[in-house]
């Protein structure tokens, strides 16, 4: 994830958009690879919108789990 986002921010664009998406569920193959064999943590979730933020990047899909305040207010 953080090599993700600062590729977006530096090499992209910190104007870009971003879909972190909570609601992730692996199916088919997904369960042969155990990093992508479960669903996203909610910990998780807000690691990445923090990583995002840290790069300058506001453009933020942030939806999918209720936010702890310090999300809403940015």
């Amino acid at each position: 994830t953080e090599e993700v986002v600062r590729f977006l921010a530096k090499e992209v664009s910190a104007n870009t958009y971003l879909n972190i998406m909570a609601q992730y569920h692996p199916c088919y193959k997904a369960f042969d690879m155990p990093q992508l064999a479960r669903p996203l943590l909610r910990q998780e979730f807000y690691e990445a919108l923090d990583l995002a933020h840290q790069q300058g990047l506001y453009r933020l899909d942030k939806e999918q789990f209720p936010l702890p305040l310090r999300f809403v207010l940015r």
